[in-house]
């Protein structure tokens, strides 16, 4: 806990802290600046907020997981694919946005020697890759990418999975990156194919144009353990961050099956009120938040899957630390 606007008297244990300035402080045109640091951000945590008037209490979980190996061993040595939405729904800027996403997914998928990239529309036109054979497939496949147009009919999107399902890899993992405006025909069939697929093949989804269908491409990720992004046309510049982002979390380990279970001492069964009630994959380094009304409860358990391996993880906190006060 440190200012660089005032100094500071701090009375502080490991949970709690009580933070004053010294004495004749004053406000002047630098204003107030206080910095507080986590000592190990790895440490799962759990916040208790009792009502002041009421017979209510709140939580907040956080965990953040930290794998000993930062690699999934069987996605660097399985396939990655690019799957580009060339239907006609794709027309204007949307295509253009789209083929731009798909350049940087090309150059971010280092990690990885076997690339694929399907453009998609009534039917699919594939071009494949073995890097490690011939360094110069990656110019055919930029050369693939920028020659995409969105003339491609309906998207049928599962057509596209359901032929990938017939070559999943047996040894290793497939990852998906589907760059899409989300107005994807046949939304149950598609689903469907999704979560039959996903021991095998994660599907992560970049979503471009202002009227894309978040909902359908969060559901696609969500099905097939991976994870979704939106590209804002008016940040682009966070564009490239965002794709890294994407290919970080496709080789890497990950937690699956995320379920929460809420130790309280109370005889009958609680009705207990959290969200996100159902929770989607945990990447590397990324954070959990867990907000929950559950009374009278001051330990929890995130149970999880990690490489077939079941993972527990137990966070708590006592009597002594709960606060009042309202969540706002």
């Amino acid at each position: 806990i440190s200012s660089w606007t005032h100094q500071l008297k701090i009375k502080k244990t490991d949970c709690k802290a009580v933070v004053s300035t010294t004495e004749g402080s004053f406000l002047d045109a630098s204003g107030f600046s206080m910095e507080i640091l986590i000592g190990d951000v790895y440490l799962p945590r759990m916040w208790v907020e009792k009502h002041p008037d009421e017979n209510s209490e709140a939580c907040m979980l956080v965990f953040q997981p930290e794998f000993e190996v930062p690699f999934d061993h069987l996605s660097l040595h399985g396939e990655a694919v690019i799957c580009l939405d060339c239907s006609n729904s794709m027309a204007g800027p949307a295509i253009q946005q789209a083929k731009e996403i798909a350049l940087h997914a090309l150059n971010s998928c280092y990690l990885t020697r076997k690339i694929s990239v399907l453009k998609f529309g009534t039917n699919f036109v594939e071009i494949c890759s073995n890097l490690d054979d011939s360094p110069m497939d990656s110019t055919a496949l930029k050369e693939f990418i920028t020659s995409a147009t969105a003339t491609m009919g309906d998207s049928n999107l599962w057509k596209v999975l359901r032929y990938l399902r017939l070559l999943y890899p047996s040894k290793s993992k497939r990852n998906i990156i589907l760059i899409s405006d989300g107005h994807i025909q046949n939304e149950g069939m598609t689903l469907q194919v999704v979560k039959k697929n996903a021991l095998h093949t994660r599907i992560f989804t970049c979503g471009v144009s202002p009227t894309a269908n978040r909902h359908m491409l969060r559901s696609l990720s969500h099905y097939g353990d991976g994870a979704f992004e939106y590209f804002d046309v008016k940040s682009k510049y966070n564009w490239e961050r965002k794709v890294k982002s994407q290919t970080t979390r496709m080789f890497s380990p990950q937690c699956s099956s995320i379920s929460i279970e809420w130790q309280t001492h109370m005889i009958e069964n609680p009705n207990l009120s959290f969200t996100p009630a159902q929770i989607c994959v945990l990447f590397n380094h990324e954070r959990l938040l867990v907000y929950g009304f559950v009374h009278n409860c001051t330990e929890a358990i995130l149970k999880a899957q990690v490489d077939n391996q079941e993972l527990y993880t137990l966070v708590s906190t006592s009597e002594l630390q709960k606060t009042t006060g309202t969540v706002s």
